[in-house]
């Protein structure tokens, strides 16, 4: 990763630290303290200060995220997309499970409105470290497929139903073969945290080079097929080359929620911290 990305996510760590541990009496600051008054009567055992406890619960670490360090637990916000469930398109093929803005609305399952680095400090502040994404390409001897690598991870979709019952499923569970009605692999730990990578452009106003996460501007937040430069990826690699593997996968209508439907996506890294998934490569078969 280089430098500016870091110092991005250094950044982001720091202020997480700083709002959910408590200061330190010893170097809260330079300045020598005032004597200290007169010794009180010893406090009670029930009234001294206890150890620092981590926030209860599902803590917002940035806009549309939140982490939950007890239970190890990253969730974000998201809606259903409209399009791949649009009547008049029902060949749209879906090539990523959630996406960011003005990306890949038209083939993604979901979109969120959080940053796919905040998804990723998110996940580092459970202790996880990135892999790397996947990646296929044709060479002389044939395709080539290099499988997502990093810590094993279960992703799910909770929503609420019209009649205002909870449902949770996985994203399996929205997604069919358009030819079979089979439904991909999608169980706890057929998913990484790949980390995605990071790119550089040219500012066009200043000429200036800017470094940028690059699954925020490819809008591959959670992938499906295999673009190489996505945040958590699913381990099958699938190329969204037409040319390479024949797209299969669709959304399903009579099981994915209404378009517009609020979604939380949670992400829980399986134990112990750090576990890989198993390597998988190649299409899935129809």
């Amino acid at each position: 990763m280089t430098p500016a990305p870091q110092m991005l996510l250094l950044g982001t760590l720091t202020l997480w630290a700083a709002i959910t541990t408590p200061a330190d009496p010893l170097h809260a600051s330079a300045t020598p303290p005032a004597p200290p008054p007169a010794a009180p009567s010893p406090a009670a055992p029930d009234a001294l200060p206890g150890p620092a406890k981590r926030p209860a619960g599902p803590v917002e670490a940035f806009p549309h995220v939140r982490v939950d360090l007890a239970a190890r637990r990253v969730e974000f916000d998201a809606t259903v997309e409209a399009r791949p469930l649009d009547p008049e398109t029902p060949l749209v093929f879906l090539e990523v499970i959630a996406c960011t803005p003005n990306t890949r609305e038209h083939e993604a399952l979901v979109l969120s409105r959080a940053r796919a680095e905040h998804v990723h400090a998110a996940l580092l502040l459970l202790g996880l470290t990135p892999g790397a994404p996947g990646s296929v390409a044709q060479r002389p001897s044939g395709i080539a497929r290099t499988p997502p690598s990093g810590p094993a991870l279960a992703v799910t979709f909770e929503w609420a139903a019209p009649d205002g019952s909870r449902s949770s499923a996985p994203p399996s569970a929205w997604i069919r073969d358009k030819a079979t009605g089979h439904r991909p692999a999608m169980n706890p730990g057929d998913f990484v945290f790949a980390g995605s990578k990071t790119a550089t452009s040219t500012d066009p106003t200043s000429g200036a080079a800017v470094t940028y996460y690059a699954a925020q501007a490819a809008g591959t937040l959670i992938g499906l097929t295999t673009f190489g430069d996505e945040a958590v990826a699913w381990r099958t690699v699938l190329s969204p080359e037409t040319a390479l593997d024949t797209p299969v996968w669709i959304a399903d209508p009579a099981t994915t929620p209404p378009p517009g439907t609020p979604v939380v996506v949670a992400i829980r890294p399986l134990d112990p911290p750090n576990a890989p998934a198993a390597p998988a490569s190649g299409p899935p078969p129809s």
